[in-house]
């Protein structure tokens, strides 16, 4: 006893604390820690709080995480009824509204939980602001469309609280990729992009620009040949994955948690993601040049199997599986490759030097980098309804920061709350589901009534 009240007496004294949630829920982000690791000037959050003591205590509790990281982020908490004219000045209308100052910046928040404080940081502490171009005109998903299934507005948000600039781009009416894209998207088109489209895109990753592709199952032959070009090759097939399919959920939205940690994009990646109705995306070997690597960072188990028809189409919308054949897993369903100069200078893998677009401006980022490229087999993973579940927020927002070369900034962010609070942290597959069911309902039963039986039979035979 004498021990473990020496022991917290030490935790106390020295402000250490020890989560032992098995998310880790308690604990404040890797990005989070790495934001208030580059704190050099002193970070004042003000809260303004109504209600009950048990408020209070609820945000001096998170608050308190960052507090411990860096001394130099400090916070005051104040009754909001009682500050009034500070509130006003500081534009805070609601209970649980919050200020944040640094190095002259001021930003009101909705609250202060640890994703609103951090994206806040984010954007104090990164100045420079990239713009990435979503390419429309093909039924892609819409950075400004809200619906669940169809939209992309929660990627347009993410990437905003990240300091990015989102704007539209449509190829068919423009000569050139602006000048100022860090990044151009292609996300999820309905019908495949005309040549002419795509020598603009040719042009502008030959000049050293940052393309990623989200595509899925769809005939294509003008992308298909487009990224085969870039060692990156695309099949007309579906992925099926029976034994890492969600409880709940079907054999066309696998689980993925397998990763090539030697791609900076997953590099600590610990979390699943999920690819509702994807392809196969795969690099070419051996590649069309020497300029090019190309790497397979995301892959199924391998118990899924590509299916790819070889007789007429189904209807559309239809999934169909008759007259298929099928590839055995694991399957990739996703590549990064890059494009290095040459000895001339050239970008083009062709190694014939090209004439368009000057690189991409920002910062001091050189003009000689080298282009990159990833490919998805799949669009709807960062769709409205699902860009939150697991890690497909990170995945995305991880890729968008190795594409524009700000490798830093890939992490793990913190989690929303209120989602967090709707979905359970147990994940289990269909396989894991059917096992657990085995031990818990037939085998740990069955035992009991064995030892059950072999008890009364011991019983029995020592009355006679």
């Amino acid at each position: 006893m004498l021990g473990l009240v020496g022991l917290q007496t030490l935790s106390i004294r020295n402000n250490q604390r020890w989560d032992f949630t098995p998310t880790q829920t308690l604990s404040l982000s890797k990005q989070t820690k790495g934001l208030l690791a580059d704190l050099d000037k002193d970070a004042l959050l003000t809260l303004f709080f109504g209600g009950s003591p048990d408020a209070y205590q609820r945000y001096e509790d998170v608050l308190k995480r960052f507090t411990a990281e860096n001394s130099y982020f400090q916070y005051r908490i104040l009754h909001r009824d009682r500050n009034i004219g500070l509130a006003r000045q500081y534009g805070a209308t609601y209970y649980g509204t919050a200020v944040l100052e640094y190095d002259g910046q001021q930003k009101l928040l909705p609250g202060a939980g640890e994703k609103t404080i951090t994206e806040a940081l984010f954007q104090f502490l990164r100045k420079e602001q990239k713009t990435v171009y979503f390419v429309g005109g093909h039924g892609e998903k819409d950075p400004r469309n809200g619906q669940p299934q169809l939209g992309y507005s929660e990627v347009a948000s993410a990437l905003r609280n990240e300091n990015f600039i989102v704007r539209p781009v449509f190829l068919a009416r423009t000569e050139r990729v602006p000048e100022d894209a860090a990044l151009v998207v292609v996300s999820g088109p309905q019908t495949d992009l005309l040549p002419d489209e795509l020598e603009r895109l040719g042009r502008y990753l030959s000049a050293g620009g940052s393309l990623l592709f989200m595509l899925d199952p769809l005939s294509a032959p003008n992308l298909t040949a487009f990224l085969a070009k870039y060692g990156v090759l695309l099949d007309q097939d579906v992925v099926y994955d029976p034994q890492n399919q969600l409880f709940g959920g079907d054999a066309l939205s696998p689980l993925v948690s397998l990763y090539n940690t030697e791609v900076e994009i997953v590099k600590d990646f610990q979390v699943g993601t999920i690819f509702p109705l994807s392809r196969s995306v795969e690099p070419a070997d051996p590649l069309p040049s020497s300029v090019l690597s190309a790497q397979p960072f995301c892959r199924t188990g391998p118990g899924a199997w590509a299916r790819f028809r070889t007789g007429a189409e189904s209807p559309e919308g239809a999934v169909d599986f008759e007259g298929t054949k099928a590839r055995p897993g694991p399957i990739s369903l996703a590549v990064a490759a890059t494009i290095r100069r040459d000895q001339q200078g050239s970008l083009n893998p062709s190694d014939q030097p090209t004439n368009g677009n000057a690189p991409p401006t920002g910062g001091d980022q050189p003009a000689a980098h080298a282009a990159r490229l990833v490919v998805y087999g799949d669009s709807d993973f960062a769709s409205n309804s699902r860009l939150s579940l697991l890690g497909n927020r990170d995945l995305f927002l991880n890729t968008v920061q190795w594409l524009v070369q700000d490798e830093k900034f890939i992490t793990e962010r913190p989690r929303d709350a209120s989602i967090q609070r709707k979905i359970s942290t147990l994940v289990l597959t269909t396989e894991q589901t059917r096992q657990l069911f085995l031990i818990t309902i037939v085998a740990e039963p069955g035992v009991i009534l064995l030892l059950g039986m072999l008890v009364s039979i011991y019983r029995r035979r020592h009355r006679r």
